[in-house]
């Protein structure tokens, strides 16, 4: 998305493109990271429903492999968004906010599984808990 011609652009600086290339590329790492863990949550979820993994703990590998697909397609974006702020000039602004907006997406992801979780093990320890 290129801005109109009568807007002003603001190039970012050599040291904020050097930092926008860190962030870029830490936010692809990790995004890489979340998608190896994907795949293997969702091959051994595979597996559990194959017969091969005994016990009922491999239903919870698709939900997690699951959230781990969005946080990679996210992160990975985001990164690509970041990195894109150096390539593309006049767009820097553009680009830096479509990197914050995806990375504010797997932020929001990872705070609605950790509020799951608690409520899962709140519930679970009054249920199932105590004396």
């Amino acid at each position: 998305m290129n801005p109109p011609h009568d807007t002003p652009s603001y190039e970012l600086s050599q040291e904020q493109n050097v930092d926008m290339r860190s962030i870029g590329t830490h936010a692809i790492v990790w995004g890489g990271v979340c998608g190896a863990v994907a795949v293997l949550c969702l091959a051994l979820s595979v597996a559990g429903a194959a017969g091969k993994l005994h016990g009922p703990g491999w239903r919870l590998y698709a939900p997690i492999g699951a959230v781990n697909a969005i946080l990679a397609i996210n992160f990975v974006i985001a990164g690509r968004d970041f990195r894109a702020a150096i390539h593309r000039p006049g767009c820097d602004i553009t680009h830096v906010m479509a990197g914050l907006s995806h990375l504010s997406r797997a932020v929001q992801v990872q705070i609605v599984v950790a509020l799951v979780f608690v409520a899962v093990v709140t519930a679970a320890t009054l249920f199932f808990g105590g004396s």
